[in-house]
């Protein structure tokens, strides 16, 4: 399923986040190799997002809500 996912850049990326500073919906994209340990996405709403080989700065958060979305779909 996530190889599906359309691949985003890391403009397309940050293009998104300046738009919608309060949380922006990063549902169903590959974000799979981008570097974004310098980029805050703890407002971003992150459901069926693929972050194989992403370098993160905040890892344990986004861990948390990946486990939180993972419950509520079982």
């Amino acid at each position: 399923m996530m190889s599906k996912l359309p691949a985003i850049t890391k403009e397309e990326l940050l293009a998104r986040l300046a738009v919608a500073p309060g949380g922006a919906d990063l549902a169903d994209l590959n974000l799979s190799g981008l570097q974004l340990s310098n980029i805050n996405l703890r407002r971003a709403k992150l459901h069926r997002v693929d972050l194989t080989l992403t370098v993160l700065a905040h890892a344990d958060l986004i861990r948390s809500k990946i486990s939180q979305c993972n419950s509520s779909w079982g």
